[in-house]
């Protein structure tokens, strides 16, 4: 059986979604193959907005009732 994909977001230090399972691909996939690593898609919707620091890291497959900044 193939478990859907889970995600944990930290945003400033804090856990913002924590082992989070999403229900399939979400709106912004490029196509509807769930199992390949992709690119991560940020979104302004026109705004002035700007990102730094991002951190892109494998999680165990096992989720924590905690995570922690490195």
């Amino acid at each position: 059986m193939v478990e859907l994909v889970r995600i944990t977001v930290l945003q400033n230090g804090r856990a913002i979604h924590n082992n989070v399972q999403l229900p399939g691909v979400t709106g912004g996939a490029i196509d509807r193959n769930e199992g390949a690593p992709g690119p991560l898609l940020l979104q302004d919707h026109g705004n002035l907005v700007q990102y730094r620091n991002l951190w892109i890291l494998p999680l165990p497959l096992r989720g924590s009732d905690r995570y922690e900044p490195a």
